[in-house]
């Protein structure tokens, strides 16, 4: 029976005829009834075996008593239990795992900004969430930026190796930046004062700032850069068919309720993203369940998305939980 489905999968991927003559006769009329059940949909073609990479990055994968868990974590499983991927998740350092993504085909790695310089580098499964990048100060600096450029005045900001902020930064013109391997490091430096800004996702700041061991009062918002969606990024060279299978998936969580009551079991706080904004291309993209973004605690997400360089700007805000 094994030997029977691996032949049926491998018809499905366009075998020769003269093979697929001889399995026939080997299996006979149970070969064609299968067969038949597989091209209308009713038996479901798993998907090709992926390399899964994550980052341990705030709440959307992290090691709680030794087990991978996470928002990302759950929502990649789900998807990988409806195509049939038994693979597991493997955590790396962000810059050896989007690495691997340039270089290696059949391999995903989440959750990835998506933005003008990514797009066509990679195929989307999502988006998951939709965030903000802010510059953190430490608490009592009397750090105050008007505008991006104000930043460009300070002796030093922290990134790290491979993150989408410090390209984005550096593609500004920026010339005080100071990487480090993490910004759980950024994080330390900031409030021994080693640092006077650092860069940072809204979403993972508490997580972040735990794992440094940095009271979350020490820091605070002084400037809001853009919002920013990420997403599962798909490697070139996989399977389109394989790219259509997860990407249908996804659809499917949409449909059915599951994105939605994953995101608030994470995020309770936040409305999960239902549109898809590559304002580098063309306006917002409906989803099939409205057009309204991740609006909440995290800030206001408007309209105008990730498009340019400037978000909510200008005020220092409470850093929330």
């Amino acid at each position: 029976m094994r030997g029977l489905l691996i032949f049926l999968v491998q018809l499905r991927m366009n075998w020769c005829k003269n093979v697929v003559m001889i399995k026939i006769k080997q299996f006979g009329k149970l070969a064609v009834f299968l067969l038949v059940f597989i091209q209308v949909g009713i038996i479901p073609v798993r998907s090709a075996e992926l390399s899964v990479y994550t980052e341990l990055a705030g709440r959307s994968a992290m090691m709680v008593d030794g087990e991978l868990t996470g928002y990302g974590v759950a929502l990649v499983r789900e998807i990988m239990r409806r195509v049939g991927q038994e693979s597991s998740i493997t955590p790396l350092p962000w810059a050896r795992a989007y690495d691997i993504l340039l270089t290696t085909a059949d391999t995903a790695l989440f959750t990835i900004a998506r933005n003008e310089a990514r797009d066509s580098l990679f195929t989307w499964v999502g988006p998951f969430m939709r965030l903000q990048w802010v510059f953190l100060a430490r608490k009592g600096t009397n750090q105050t930026l008007h505008s991006l450029d104000d930043a460009r005045d300070v002796h030093s900001i922290g990134t790290y190796r491979g993150d989408v902020r410090d390209a984005f930064l550096r593609d500004q013109g920026f010339t005080n930046l100071k990487q480090a391997v993490n910004n759980v490091l950024n994080f330390r430096k900031l409030v021994r004062g080693r640092l006077d800004l650092v860069v940072a996702a809204s979403l993972g700041i508490s997580e972040t700032a735990l794992a440094a061991e940095v009271p979350l009062d020490a820091l605070e918002v002084v400037y809001v850069i853009k919002d920013v969606d990420l997403y599962l990024a798909l490697s070139h060279g996989t399977d389109p068919k394989t790219v259509r299978l997860w990407q249908d998936a996804f659809q499917s969580m949409r449909a059915d309720g599951t994105f939605s009551h994953l995101f608030r079991q994470w995020y309770p706080a936040l409305v999960p993203p239902m549109d898809i904004r590559r304002p580098w291309v063309d306006s917002p993209l409906q989803g099939s369940q409205g057009s309204q973004g991740s609006q909440g605690s995290q800030g206001s997400q408007g309209s105008q998305g990730s498009q340019g360089s400037q978000g909510s700007q200008g005020r220092s805000r409470a850093i929330q939980e």
